[in-house]
């Protein structure tokens, strides 16, 4: 009985634990955006080289997730440059990226420092709408599971520990 109850309660969890994933994964691809909208900002306005945008940025409350910006700035620190740096960062990240945003991603960093700063701006806004529609993609994907994945798991749950009593 003890081992039924143990059961429900760990499918349960696991059921939340799903819909938590699912929701960090939307809250990654909105940081994200808000990432490149700030190296928008920054360029458009403060018309900052690459490397000191980034290094700004690894002060942001809201960027504290991002891990490979940081990453990118030791690099570039220690001689490697910008696009390598980048692309380096991304590919070493342990965040939760598909492989098309992760591709996005690599593309913006080979891209971003290349052309005059308003086409700068257009590629950065072309990146934003990028994510946009991945947070979108991400959202739906929650609004579909997260509520039906704790259900399922407490469903499971008391179906197995009905069986096991």
């Amino acid at each position: 009985m003890l081992g039924a109850g143990f059961l429900w309660i760990s499918l349960t969890c696991l059921g939340v634990a799903y819909a938590r994933k699912l929701k960090n994964r939307t809250a990654l691809l909105e940081n994200t955006k808000y990432l490149i909208n700030r190296i928008k900002i920054e360029t458009e306005f403060l018309h900052l080289p690459v490397q000191e945008i980034l290094f700004k940025l690894t002060k942001a409350s809201q960027l504290e997730s991002i891990d490979f910006i940081a990453e990118v700035c030791c690099l570039t620190e220690k001689g490697e440059d910008f696009p390598n740096a980048w692309k380096l960062a991304v590919e070493g990240t342990g965040l939760n990226y598909k492989i098309e945003e992760k591709e996005k991603l690599l593309q913006l960093g080979q891209s971003f420092g290349t052309s005059d700063i308003k086409n700068q701006v257009m590629m950065l806004e072309a990146y934003e709408s990028y994510f946009d529609e991945f947070i979108s993609k991400a959202k739906n994907i929650y609004l579909k599971q997260a509520g039906s994945a704790g259900f399922l798991g407490c469903l499971v749950g008391c179906m197995l520990f009905i069986l096991l009593i």
